[in-house]
């Protein structure tokens, strides 16, 4: 079957060189030795998370690795946080554990690769956790879920606080569902685009060791107590690894509304381009940009929560505040258009490299 391929692409290669490329690589897909390139395993892992989700890392029978790696800082992070400890401590002890558990991150990385190394197929193996890395189904759910509740008239607060495993930052209903809009902005830039941008870049070893700090961050920063000086180490690593990335997914997310009916293109791009930097996170401002544009909204703003209160500038000036159940729905057709064109663009970096 690879002899095929390859002579049919030799064949498309007088007539459509590029079409021709793309054709001889698909023919280690037959070939129970050799890896397909890896834009080809980074486009087919998303098709796997984008049809089974959680349940593409062994049917759900297992933990998944970005699961076992927040578990295992979150064990790290209540041994190491202890009050009474001095800033300069708790610092060190973030860093110390972001470099353990990014340590694991990579031991499970070489794992894989070496035992797909050895079977037929192999690749396979790499492409199932590559996907079990990715965040397309579980965002999209996980919006839903809320836009669902918000429709049902109650429950709002516990239904995002049980999808995003923290309780919300906003009191009152319309801006519940203005964070679970900028949940998807922030989840497509950070669980898509950055996962398949440092695979692309590092291979495996490359994409679980970015889950392990953003995984880390997450895990740390749970708990009691307005700052938690432990994350903050790894907070500041995610805001360098996610740099490049959160701004490609603004750009594409903004290219995305071109596509996506009830959005406006030209004030994403507007945005994007205005108020990107005004938010104090380095990786948030331009995916949030882009969605504020493209959906009419402002973002960001004022937040409380039972511990603490902070306000960030509104981006989006001009929009509405007031976020519903359409919004949300919008924002879910926007982050889908975006996975698409995320698509494109890593099969036609795969056709450049080919």
């Amino acid at each position: 079957m690879d002899t095929l391929f390859t002579r049919l692409g030799g064949r498309l290669s007088e007539l459509a060189p590029d079409l021709a490329t793309g054709l001889v690589p698909m023919a280690a897909l037959f070939d129970a030795t050799a890896a397909p390139p890896a834009a080809l395993i980074a486009l087919l892992a998303m098709v796997l998370e984008a049809g089974l989700g959680r349940r593409v890392w062994f049917f759900a029978a297992l933990p998944t690795p970005a699961a076992m790696l927040r578990a295992t800082a979150g064990s790290l992070g209540r041994r190491l946080d202890r009050e009474g400890r001095g800033r300069r401590t708790l610092v060190m002890r973030g860093l110390i554990v972001t470099m353990l558990v990014g340590g694991v991150a990579g031991v499970l990385a070489t794992v894989i690769a070496l035992a797909g190394g050895r079977l037929a197929y192999g690749w396979l193996l790499e492409t199932v956790a590559l996907a079990s890395l990715v965040g397309q189904r579980a965002s999209l759910a996980a919006a839903r879920h809320v836009r669902q509740a918000a429709l049902g008239g109650r429950g709002l607060a516990r239904a995002y606080a049980a999808v995003s495993g923290r309780p919300p930052a906003r009191r009152d209903d319309h801006g519940i569902q203005r964070e679970a809009v900028e949940d998807l902005a922030t989840g497509f830039a950070l669980r898509v685009v950055a996962v398949l941008f440092w695979y692309l870049l590092l291979g495996l070893a490359g994409a679980f060791v970015y889950v392990a700090v953003l995984e880390t961050v997450a895990a740390l920063r749970r708990g009691p107590g307005p700052a938690k000086l432990i994350a903050a180490a790894p907070a500041a690593l995610l805001e360098a690894v996610a740099f490049v990335p959160a701004r490609l997914a603004g750009l594409i997310m903004a290219l995305a509304s071109l596509s996506v009916p009830t959005t406006n293109p030209w004030r994403a791009f507007r945005v994007l381009a205005r108020e990107s930097h005004g938010h104090s996170s380095r990786l948030a401002g331009w995916p949030l940009a882009a969605t504020a544009g493209a959906l009419g909204l402002s973002l960001a703003g004022p937040w409380q929560t039972a511990t603490a209160a902070g306000k960030e500038p509104w981006i989006g000036q001009g929009g509405r505040a007031r976020a519903e159940p359409a919004d949300l729905r919008r924002a879910a057709w926007l982050f889908a258009v975006s996975c698409l064109v995320t698509a494109a663009l890593v099969a036609a970096t795969g056709m450049i490299a080919a």
